[in-house]
C-alpha cells in the first residue's frame, strides 16, 4: 500500500475511503477564528485588570506582567482558548478515542516514544557535531555539570510539553481535517503549510509603531492584533525559516501514517526540541551571528539544517510502507 494512498484511519466522522467532506475544515475555521475573536476581546481587558492589578498591589509579578505589550497578553490568551475548547473540537471530529487520536496503538506507547526520541536526539546531535567542525558554533566556557544536567532535564520537560500539544492539535487533528477534504499528498503539504504559517506572529515593530497612547491598550486595539495576527507573516516572512517549519511539519505527519501511532511524531518532535533547547543555552555562535550555510547555536537557522530537514524528508518518504508488509497488524 503507498503511503498517499487514502487510509480510512485518518478520515473524519467514520466516513468510507472514497468519501471527501469540508464538515472538518469548518469546524477548524470556527476553532481558529474564534480563538482570535475571543482573544481579541480579552486581552485588552487582562492587559487593564494587570494594570489595576499592580496599581492596588504592586509585585515583582505585577512589575514583569505590566512590561509585556499587549500582543503577548493576545497570543497567550489566543493558545489557551484553543487549548480550553479542543475537547469540544475533538468531539465534533468523532475523535473521542484514544485508538482514533493515535495514542493506542499495536506496541505500547514507550516502543514508539522511545525510538523516535532517540532518533531525534541523535539527528540534531549530527547537526551540532556538523557546527563543531566547522566552527559555526561552540559550547559555552565555564559550563559546570549541574548546569548542564539541569539544562537538558528543564528542555525535556519544556520540549515534552510542546510536543504533546502540537502533536495532538496538528497531527491527530488538524491533519485530518485536511485528510478529510482532500487527496492524501494535498493534505499532508496543506498541514504542513498550516503548521508552519501558525508559528509566525505579529510583527513586533507593527505594535510599537500602533502603540501611542498614553493610557495603554484601548478595547479596538485586540483586534488590530488579532488583524496582524493573521497577516503579520506578509511583514515579517522568512523564506528558510517557513521551508524549515514546513518540513518539520511533513516529517511528522509522514512519521504518523507510517507508524499509525502519534506517540511516535510526539517521541521525534520532542527529541528534536530537547536538543535545540538545551544546545540554545549550553552553546554560543562565535562570531556572534549566524552563517548562512552553517546557521548558529539556535540549529533552526542556516541551509545546513535545510539540508538535513530535506534528506530527512526524502528517507522517510522512500522507505517502505510498513502497512504493506503482511506481517505487521494494526
Amino acid at each position: 500500500m503507498s503511503l498517499f494512498s487514502r487510509d480510512r484511519f485518518h478520515i473524519l466522522f467514520y466516513a468510507e475511503v472514497h468519501r471527501y467532506g469540508w464538515k472538518g475544515l469548518k469546524v477548524l475555521s470556527i476553532w481558529f477564528f474564534g480563538s482570535l475573536v475571543a482573544a481579541a476581546i480579552l486581552s485588552p481587558l487582562a492587559y487593564q485588570f494587570t494594570l489595576w492589578w499592580h496599581a492596588h498591589s504592586p509585585s515583582d509579578l505585577t512589575v514583569y506582567l505590566t512590561e509585556k505589550p499587549l500582543p503577548n497578553y493576545f497570543d497567550r490568551l489566543r493558545w489557551l482558548i484553543a487549548l480550553a475548547t479542543f475537547p469540544w473540537v475533538v468531539l465534533q471530529c468523532g475523535l473521542a478515542s484514544s485508538r482514533k487520536l493515535g495514542l493506542k496503538s499495536r506496541l505500547p506507547f514507550y516502543h514508539y516514544f522511545g525510538w523516535y526520541f532517540f532518533l531525534g536526539v541523535a539527528s540534531i546531535a549530527g547537526l551540532v557535531a556538523v557546527q563543531q567542525w566547522v566552527g559555526a558554533s561552540t559550547f559555552r566556557d565555564g559550563l559546570t555539570a549541574g548546569f548542564v544536567l539541569n539544562t537538558i532535564l528543564i528542555s525535556f520537560l519544556a520540549a515534552l510539553l510542546v510536543a504533546l500539544g502540537e502533536e495532538l492539535v496538528f497531527r491527530a487533528v488538524v491533519l485530518r481535517m485536511f485528510y478529510t477534504a482532500f487527496l492524501p499528498v494535498v493534505s499532508v503539504v496543506l498541514s504542513a503549510l498550516f503548521f508552519a504559517y501558525l508559528h509566525f506572529d505579529m510583527p513586533d515593530h507593527l505594535w510599537a509603531a500602533h502603540n501611542q497612547s498614553p493610557e495603554g491598550p484601548g478595547m479596538t486595539d485586540g483586534f488590530y492584533v488579532a488583524f496582524w495576527t493573521v497577516f503579520g507573516i506578509i511583514r515579517s516572512f522568512s523564506p528558510l525559516l517557513f521551508l524549515n517549519l514546513t518540513l518539520v511539519g511533513y516529517i511528522l505527519t509522514v512519521v504518523l501514517m507510517r507508524t499509525r501511532s502519534l506517540w511516535a511524531s510526539i517521541g521525534l518532535h520532542a527529541g528534536w526540541v530537547t536538543l535545540i533547547l538545551s544546545y540554545s543555552h549550553l552553546g554560543e555562535t562565535p562570531l556572534g551571528d549566524s552563517s548562512p550555510w552553517w546557521g548558529s547555536h539556535r540549529l533552526a537557522d542556516g541551509f545546513l539544517c535545510l539540508a538535513f530537514l530535506l534528506s530527512t524528508a526524502w528517507v522517510v518518504t522512500a522507505l517502505k510502507h510498513p502497512r504493506a508488509r503482511p506481517w505487521l497488524k494494526y
